[in-house]
């Protein structure tokens, strides 16, 4: 079995192992999650030191040691540093936000790949993208992550009945059947879905995340919007994610969408 290899990676978490090393949990297209063990990272004279952080995206080399089950980073070569993401708190808070929602509802799979792909797009706008922007590419991850878990509810049906929900309506969110409801099924209660807010998914789905992110929708549809997502997302994952301090205070932006 080769012991050494390299894969492009995401690093999603680290934590201080001993006095001068890092434990990183990372994600491939490959692999999925990886645990690893950055060796020397918070030594001053350690190569790793600066290179190895939260939200970079590069070439990873690895040793894997199979009899221990356990691996180790050799090298790290970012592609990536995202710094525009530490700058900002709504930024970083979204962005915690994000990788708290992989790492307890992804262990590796099929779905890796795409995963990866959707999270290294979505950080990569997020560490550019003007303030106003940022509870929409909130949004749009975490809808396409459930979609990627299975798990997203189809907005514009009824969950009980099957029935189309009218578009000018707005649909309750049942945990139950785990979808929207129409109001014949629950009556209109909340956690709520907005008739603008249904429309922005519907249209949302039709375009790239980098398209998408130009959609507009009102402010308080997409507050709404945002704090149902993460309600949703974290039932799907079965823990309460507590980045949710996320900024959910945020304007955003007003124009309609």
């Amino acid at each position: 079995m080769t012991r050494s290899s390299s894969f492009p990676a995401l690093i999603l978490r680290t934590y201080p192992v001993g006095e001068i090393h890092l434990g990183v949990r990372l994600l491939s297209a490959e692999q999925g999650v990886v645990q690893a063990l950055a060796h020397g990272a918070r030594s001053a004279r350690g190569k790793l030191r600066g290179v190895v952080g939260p939200f970079h995206s590069g070439l990873c080399y690895l040793y894997s040691d199979p009899v221990k089950n356990s691996h180790k980073i050799t090298d790290f070569d970012v592609r990536s540093f995202r710094t525009g993401i530490r700058e900002d708190l709504d930024r970083y808070c979204t962005a915690a936000l994000w990788i708290e929602s992989v790492l307890a509802g992804h262990a590796g799979g099929s779905e890796a790949a795409e995963l990866f792909a959707l999270l290294e797009t979505c950080l990569d706008i997020l560490s550019e993208i003007e303030p106003a922007k940022v509870p929409r590419i909130e949004a749009l991850f975490l809808w396409r992550f459930l979609d990627i878990l299975g798990a997203q509810p189809e907005p514009g049906r009824c969950s009980l009945c099957e029935s189309v929900i009218p578009e000018s309506l707005e649909a309750s969110y049942s945990s139950v059947s785990g979808g929207f409801v129409c109001s014949r099924c629950g009556g209109v209660r909340p956690p709520l879905l907005s008739a603008g807010a249904r429309a922005y998914l519907a249209r949302s789905d039709l375009l790239s995340v980098e398209e998408a992110v130009e959609l507009g929708l009102a402010a308080e549809s997409m507050r709404e919007l945002r704090k149902l997502l993460i309600h949703i997302t974290s039932e799907v994952v079965e823990v309460p994610l507590r980045s949710v301090a996320v900024n959910l205070g945020l304007q955003g932006d007003t124009a309609q969408g």
